[in-house]
């Protein structure tokens, strides 16, 4: 076959040099896919993308979760979402890869390292009251102070607080109170008898007790039944 049979007119040429240099930019630019949590580290989370694909193979690749340090989502190993790109490197930020600064160039990443993990709904959650905020954790609920000074705690056991209380209401409480400490009050503490029939209310502060004979002297303390 002679040479002339092997050229192409100019703009075919043309055509197919700018489609090619169009994939090969494509192929740099980051791509956004959905993944599956494989291992958690702090904050960092490891992924396999869904993707099937039968030329490439994607790496497992370890990116950050998009969270606020104040609000620490309990992602779990086998929670699915998707990994979207920045235009630049992340590690500055996130000090993942000892970037030693939050400075980055602005010179484009490689289309898999500079990924951010954010997690989707899915029908297979527990229902809940959609016109609630709703908190759970595998392991509970965990609400403190920066310095870690005061802590609330709801798990499976209970409701745990650690840290002093100021309440403003009334408070109701249907079971027993258990105290080991002292009871300050600057009320009256009434106590409410379960008898059948009821009997009246009984003041500390002003309840008497019959049958006795005035004077000067004090009653001992009241002994431990």
């Amino acid at each position: 076959m002679s040479d002339l049979n092997l050229k192409q007119p100019v703009y075919a040429s043309l055509n197919s040099f700018t489609e090619s240099k169009i994939s090969s930019n494509n192929q740099l630019q980051g791509k956004s896919f959905p993944c599956v949590v494989t291992a958690i580290n702090q904050g960092f989370v490891t992924v396999s993308f869904l993707i099937t694909d039968p030329v490439f193979t994607l790496p497992q690749v370890t990116v950050p979760i998009a969270m606020s340090q104040y609000v620490r989502l309990p992602i779990q190993v086998g929670d699915k979402g998707i990994c979207i790109s920045a235009d630049v490197r992340l590690g500055g930020v996130t000090g993942q890869n000892n970037f030693g600064s939050e400075q980055v160039t602005l010179n484009s990443p490689a289309n898999l390292s500079a990924l951010v993990f954010i997690p989707l709904t899915s029908v297979a959650w527990q229902s809940v009251n959609q016109n609630q905020l709703v908190l759970y954790g595998p392991n509970g609920v965990v609400i403190r102070d920066f310095s870690n000074n005061v802590t609330i705690t709801v798990d499976s056991s209970g409701i745990t607080i650690n840290g002093n209380i100021t309440m403003t209401g009334n408070m109701t409480i249907q079971g027993t109170l258990t105290v080991d400490g002292q009871i300050n009050t600057t009320g009256d503490v009434i106590a409410h008898s379960n008898a059948v029939p009821p009997s009246s209310p009984v003041s500390l502060e002003n309840h008497v007790h019959g049958g006795v004979q005035g004077g000067t002297s004090f009653t001992t303390p009241p002994t431990t039944p």
